[in-house]
């Protein structure tokens, strides 16, 4: 069971958590038993203190990718950034290897703090491996997917720190307020 109480998790991201792991593949695959076309990292971080929170990324093998956090905040469309381009289709190779390391996803919750699960989207159904952040250094068989995932989160990180796109954030905000933009 997870740290994240009801009020710590913004119905948002479990409903964006809850599409991602139910979603369906989206192009022709090889019909292969257990073939991934989707991984979805959740990381647990913080204590088990009251200071907890989740960090999801994505990566499918079409080429997207997104990061969402349990507070509701996230980036979308990671994927169509330069700096990025091809690395999900390669986290999904990479990851195909290490199937047999899975086991079947009975509870798709969240992690503990520290402790960091990835959710195989397969033609198989959910799978599920989760270890202890501490445990992914080089060696560990799921350090080079962590990796690229922390290298997607970095690229998010620029993004959201980038003066320009917050200026254009606070743009469209203040759009759809006027408006009546979608709700997303």
């Amino acid at each position: 069971m997870s740290n994240l109480k009801n009020d710590q998790v913004s119905s948002e991201y479990t409903k964006w958590h809850s599409l991602i792991v139910n979603m369906p593949p989206k192009a022709a695959l090889k019909n292969i038993a257990d073939e991934i076309y989707g991984i979805l990292m959740d990381v647990g971080m913080g204590d088990n203190y009251g200071n907890f929170m989740v960090i999801s990324i994505y990566a499918f093998h079409t080429g997207e990718s997104s990061l969402k956090a349990s507070t509701g905040a996230g980036v979308m469309g990671l994927g169509s950034a330069k700096k990025i381009a091809g690395l999900p289709e390669k986290i999904i190779e990479t990851a195909q290897s290490l199937i047999g390391l899975t086991q079947t996803a009975d509870n798709l919750d969240y992690p503990q703090a520290q402790q960091v699960r990835f959710f195989f989207l397969t033609t198989s159904g959910v799978r599920v491996f989760e270890c202890k952040i501490e445990d992914l250094r080089e060696g560990h068989p799921f350090f080079e997917i962590f990796n690229s995932f922390t290298f997607i989160k970095g690229v998010a990180d620029k993004l959201v720190t980038n003066p320009f796109l917050k200026l254009w954030g606070k743009v469209a905000v203040f759009w759809n307020r006027l408006f009546g933009g979608r709700k997303q």
